[in-house]
């Protein structure tokens, strides 16, 4: 939940996910630059796949399906997150899942610079 209240956020950015309860049943927001705002900017970029925005197609996060067993999911997820977000510092680690060495859970750790 964002620290500001509805009637108080001058610089509005929707929330991720999407979701409507906000003032008279408006979307919720987020205050632009709080931690709850870049934390939903990085769930963006790591959701929406390249090539789907028209706006700007090499937004979003490659897919790496096909790499699986390798540390190459690693630094796609690197990149993307340093190349569209530059509030945080990022660290990405990745550890096999389970018995199958060919599946790799990712996990990612977020420092948020303040401003």
């Amino acid at each position: 939940m964002s620290s500001f209240p509805q009637t108080q956020i001058t610089t509005p950015h929707f929330r991720v996910p999407f979701q409507f309860g906000g003032i008279n049943g408006g979307a919720l927001l987020n205050e632009q630059d709080t931690d709850e705002d870049i934390e939903d900017c990085v769930k963006v970029i790591l959701a929406v796949p390249v090539g789907h925005r028209i706006d700007e197609p090499t937004f979003g996060t490659p897919d790496t399906l096909f790499q699986l067993g390798s540390d190459a999911p690693i630094a796609v997820v690197r990149s993307a997150l340093t190349r569209w977000e530059t509030r945080i510092a990022i660290g990405v680690e990745g550890s096999p899942l389970g018995s199958d060495e060919g599946l790799r859970q990712l996990t990612v750790r977020l420092g948020i610079f303040n401003a």
